[in-house]
């Protein structure tokens, strides 16, 4: 009787110490920390995310996977080859290894919106934006066999999973209908890396990973940097797309280093993504259009770096057309 008993409190330990993971709405837990260096499970180095090896990976050699996105005057190019790009790291060239084109890869899209006391007037129209997003997406988007999913995250202070990954478009925007303001202070730079690193950091098979992020770009107060922030979304393979509701008077190309929506633009432009500017809710819908035109045209290019040696420092990425009119969008680089 006395072991039956032992049994029994030895099983209700083991149950109760298997919880984690981001909390629901209402509740929120310290950030977890990781290292910025490459590892083979999180910067593709020997494995890919997928938890299979790169394409003539030898083990204990680095690989680096870049992900790239390619437009011209707004629209997807999706008919590039292998042949038309040039990729260098720390400005040398390297040899691509392999070139795959994603066209119909599966996708994970989280959508993470501030609450903060400054973003309460124009959380109206954000919602209804966010809300038709979803619409489009989860009808003529999401493909069940591919397990196609979305997520929906706010932020002020705290981070708050107001809906974890799923298709169904009702569930997600009954989410985003039911989301309220919060306090004053958007703790933006946390909020980033806290979704991408607790919800989008999984080895799932999909390649393509998007953090939709709604902000005028202020940051008070969060533990993580800017540059934090950056390397995650880099290390994780994340495109950071935003929108920000901000009135701009200036084009992007003039706002000085020190103005919050130049640091946006940088943490867009350097995890592949793009900021888009809104003030008005037509413009959040042109906003999600073009985010939507974004999903599924992807290329992936494969390279073994020349310098194989692990510094711990920061190495620049350049992707080059050759032969095809476009801008390239991909990530500017990793710590290894």
């Amino acid at each position: 009787m006395l072991v039956r008993v032992l049994s029994s409190v030895c099983v209700a330990l083991m149950l109760s110490s298997m919880v984690g993971g981001l909390k629901a709405a209402g509740e929120h837990r310290a950030s977890s920390t990781s290292s910025s260096g490459v590892s083979s499970a999180e910067q593709e180095s020997t494995q890919s995310q997928s938890g299979s090896p790169q394409p003539n990976q030898r083990l204990g050699v680095l690989t680096v996977r870049v992900p790239v996105q390619v437009k011209n005057g707004g629209e997807a190019v999706t008919d590039l080859s292998v042949n038309n790009f040039q990729v260098f790291e720390d400005r040398t060239r390297q040899v691509i290894d392999e070139f795959e084109s994603r066209s119909a890869s599966a996708f994970r899209i989280g959508i993470l919106m501030d609450t903060s006391e400054s973003a309460r007037p124009k959380m109206a129209f954000e919602k209804r934006a966010a809300e038709g997003f979803v619409t489009h997406v989860t009808r003529h988007l999401v493909s069940r066999w591919r397990q196609d999913r979305l997520l929906f995250a706010t932020f002020d202070s705290s981070l708050e999973l107001q809906q974890d990954f799923t298709d169904s478009g009702d569930t997600l925007t009954g989410a985003i209908k039911n989301a309220k303001a919060g306090d004053c202070c958007p703790r933006l730079y946390d909020a980033v890396s806290r979704v991408i690193e607790e919800k989008m950091a999984g080895r799932e098979a999909a390649s393509m990973r998007i953090l939709v992020l709604l902000s005028d770009g202020r940051d008070a107060g969060s533990e993580r940097s800017l540059r934090e922030a950056i390397e995650i979304a880099q290390r994780y393979r994340v495109s950071v797309f935003g929108i920000t509701t901000d009135r701009v008077t200036r084009t992007a190309k003039v706002l000085s280093q020190s103005d919050r929506t130049a640091m946006m633009s940088l943490l867009c432009r350097e995890t592949g993504g793009e900021l888009l500017f809104a003030p008005n809710e037509a413009g959040l819908s042109r906003a999600f259009d073009r985010i939507s035109s974004e999903l599924g045209h992807e290329y992936i290019i494969f390279y073994t770096p020349r310098n194989q040696q692990k510094t711990g420092e920061r190495r620049s990425i350049a992707v080059n057309l050759v032969g095809a009119n476009g801008s390239p969008y991909y990530k500017q680089g990793y710590t290894y």
